[in-house]
């Protein structure tokens, strides 16, 4: 077992560079068939982005569509702030 800790906070704050990190890590995790677990305190919004960031890296999907697919399996509560650092970090 491989345990990564990105400390990141909903909405802004998080240095780009943590955001590209954490997404690169579960998109290479992804895209060699390792099982990946990505939770934070309340899985509702910073877990939801990073995966689906991370899927969306890994699939060359749209990372709006990965996060729709994530939203089929539970509640989701993503903060636009923290939507947009992602984006914005998949873009860099």
């Amino acid at each position: 077992m491989v345990y990564c800790r990105f400390a990141l906070t909903d909405g802004m704050g998080n240095p780009s560079w943590r955001i590209a990190a954490a997404v690169r890590c579960v998109a290479h995790l992804i895209a060699e068939g390792t099982p990946v677990l990505v939770h934070c305190s309340a899985g509702m919004s910073r877990a939801p982005s990073i995966a689906a960031a991370g899927l969306a890296l890994a699939t060359g999907e749209e990372a709006g569509a990965c996060l729709a697919r994530i939203e089929e399996y539970g509640g989701v509560d993503v903060s636009p702030r923290m939507w947009a650092a992602v984006v914005a970090a998949l873009r860099d």
